[in-house]
């Protein structure tokens, strides 16, 4: 019978690699739901449904200071997702809520980026304090 030898033991991708998979899909995700305003409410729903998921996965990446600074974010989101589709998606109330997408996407691009976060991130195997 052949014996079989592993050349080499693949570990996990390092928490910095997880950070900048979910950053990108968040950013995607989110530029998505802005681009497709007013147009598609279960094309809305899905794209804002994945920039959630992928903001509370970088979540769980960073540093207890840093996660709770994004939970703002997050909190905003979570609640425009739950208006999408309802009576406040026509007129003003549609444009201030876009804007705020708007405004939260530059300022997350701002305080998130993973150059910027890098020494918030937690290392590999490590928990949040």
């Amino acid at each position: 019978m052949p014996v079989y030898y592993a050349v080499k033991e693949y570990g996990g991708k390092s928490n910095l690699e997880i950070y900048q998979k979910h950053y990108i899909f968040w950013q995607a995700w989110h530029g998505e739901l802005i681009d497709r305003w007013g147009k598609s409410t279960k094309r809305m729903v899905s794209s804002a449904d994945g920039a959630f998921r992928s903001l509370k996965r970088m979540q769980t990446l960073l540093s207890r200071e840093k996660a709770e600074a994004l939970n703002e974010y997050i909190d905003r989101l979570e609640s425009v997702e739950s208006l999408l589709g309802g009576p406040y998606m026509e007129g003003a109330q549609s444009i201030k809520l876009k804007r705020d997408l708007e405004r939260d996407l530059r300022a997350i691009k701002r305080q998130f980026y993973y150059k910027h976060v890098f020494d918030d991130i937690l290392k590999t195997g490590e928990k949040a304090a």
